[in-house]
């Protein structure tokens, strides 16, 4: 028995794409979202007056003032709170780019083998068709 080059390769393309098929579907997307969700980010004003946590979806969790906070005037309070908070929730927002960033990851690489299969499967079909054609003749 015959076993062309183009099976080979349809093969170890076909082995890829289910190697990464497999990867997506053993990747717990809800825990890692849920211990996501449930982790909080701490944020602080430049000037260390204000400690602000959140959760990753902004919830305010606490927020902490420093021992000098007396002595800032309301204004200077309220910009220290906000700082704090935004850094808090930057760190959250990153937080959640870097994990869609991986399973995007994995989805773009996912796709590519899918196409590279589909490529070469739709060779090997073309190839047998001509094979076939040719023993008519």
């Amino acid at each position: 028995m015959r076993v062309s080059m183009s099976r080979v390769t349809e093969s170890s393309a076909k082995r890829r794409m289910e190697e990464l098929q497999d990867h997506l579907l053993h990747l717990d997307y809800i825990s890692e979202a849920d211990r996501l969700s449930a982790t909080e980010f701490t944020g602080r004003d430049p000037e260390n007056l204000v400690t602000a946590v959140l959760t990753a979806d902004g919830t305010v969790v606490r927020i902490l003032f420093g021992n000098t906070v007396s002595a800032r005037s309301a204004g200077q309070v309220e910009q220290a709170i906000l700082a704090a908070t935004s850094s808090a929730q930057r760190q959250a927002d990153l937080a959640w780019q870097e994990y869609v960033a991986r399973v995007q990851a994995i989805a773009d690489e996912l796709t590519v083998a899918a196409n590279e299969y589909e490529r070469i499967e739709l060779a090997a079909i073309d190839q047998r068709v001509r094979e076939a054609w040719a023993h008519v003749r």
